[in-house]
């Protein structure tokens, strides 16, 4: 095998970030057949790593990763977060839910295509930005197409009874080209609920449904025609 050239040469006790090259070098066979240089370092944090040559001397490594996972905690910390806050966990749900086919649910969200958008899959702060907080502890993260992905022009904070109305087996109907649950055109005319379900399993036109009124007689419901 080929030895990797030292285009810049390292010697021990050299620092490159937060490393101190303590040992080396060791050198590790590559796929393509060359053997690779590495050198051993102790991070200021306390930690031995090994770091390829080339790592070094382009500046790619400059710690163990501890300096990663601080910026990342200070970018938190500067909105205010933790990995437990309602935001985080409703993003790290949604997630799942379109990503692992071992989380419950998988089947109803990412089993039948449904995705999360670019700008979300790999950055809470991006889904907090454009989401922001949660109203209240009642709500959580709803979609307005049920059939749509998770993205900002899809998404809203919703309580169970909003979200109750979205659902993908919701009874639609439609009047003077609105459209809207049947649950809240029993709000709108005063109809009841059951009645306007039974006139739909009865093949009632939507217009005929929710525009013939009903009739109280000796406590007991009848409408026009008897649907």
């Amino acid at each position: 095998m080929k030895r990797g050239s030292f285009k810049v040469p390292i010697h021990i006790g050299d620092v490159f970030g937060r490393l101190t090259v303590i040992d080396g070098p060791y050198y590790e066979p590559m796929q393509c057949g060359v053997v690779r240089p590495n050198w051993v370092c102790r991070c200021e944090c306390g930690k031995l790593h090994k770091v390829a040559h080339g790592n070094l001397n382009n500046g790619s490594t400059e710690s163990c990763g501890c300096y990663q996972s601080e910026r990342r905690g200070k970018t938190l910390r500067l909105h205010g977060e933790s990995k437990k806050t309602p935001e985080w966990m409703a993003w790290v749900a949604m997630k799942g839910r379109c990503n692992s086919s071992y989380v419950a649910g998988y089947k109803s969200y990412g089993g039948r295509g449904i995705k999360v958008c670019d700008r979300w899959k790999d950055s809470y702060l991006n889904f907090l930005e454009d989401m922001g907080r949660k109203p209240s502890a009642r709500h959580s993260l709803d979609r307005k197409d049920v059939n749509g992905p998770y993205s900002p022009e899809n998404c809203k904070w919703s309580t169970p009874e909003e979200q109750s109305l979205n659902k993908s087996n919701t009874v639609r109907m439609t009047l003077n080209g609105e459209t809207l649950p049947l649950i809240e055109w029993s709000h709108r005319t005063g109809i009841k609920e059951g009645v306007l379900r039974r006139r739909k399993r009865n093949g009632w036109p939507d217009e005929r449904a929710l525009t013939t009124p009903i009739f109280a007689t000796s406590n007991r419901i009848y409408n026009h025609n008897n649907p």
